[in-house]
């Protein structure tokens, strides 16, 4: 199966487009095009996937099946817990820091999931536990979290 890098540059080059100017139209770096087009990137969630078939012209579905498909394999060791880098268990830590009282709701266990496989969710969750001290305003976080996750995945 071709990679994802490659399909995205194959479909650049069709389109008659630079790597400077696909990122202008999709609003990312061209270090960040060039990451994705080499394999140093992990491909982007769907969300970055469809801007970037649009500007390009391009079939989302092959583009999509591609990213996907990568995404998986390279994603499924975190989501099955064998990334067990300090970063990534401080990150646990700081999710679980956001439950009320001790346990994790199963909007925690989604919102854990997902962190695993989008660093800049995760990284956005990590700060806002670290601000958030006090636990109703936590708790209000995650109640509109699990609402936003539920329409994400209705769709």
């Amino acid at each position: 199966m071709t990679t994802f890098g490659e399909r995205l540059r194959t479909m650049r080059r069709e389109a008659g487009m630079t790597q400077a100017a696909l990122a202008e139209s999709v609003g990312i770096t061209n270090t960040y095009v060039s990451a994705l087009e080499s394999g140093r990137k992990t491909p982007p969630p769907r969300r970055l996937v469809e801007q970037l078939a649009r500007a390009l012209e391009a079939d989302l579905d092959v583009l999509w099946a591609s990213a996907r498909h990568e995404r998986e394999v390279r994603l499924q060791p975190r989501i099955e817990g064998d990334a067990t880098s300090s970063r990534k268990l401080a990150r646990g830590r700081d999710l679980e820091a956001m439950s009320v009282g001790n346990a994790l709701s199963p909007a925690q266990d989604r919102l854990r999931e997902l962190t695993v496989a989008d660093p800049d969710l995760e990284e956005t969750l990590s700060k806002l536990t670290r601000v958030l001290q006090d636990e109703t305003l936590r708790a209000s976080l995650l109640e509109s979290l699990s609402g936003i996750l539920a329409e994400c995945e209705d769709r």
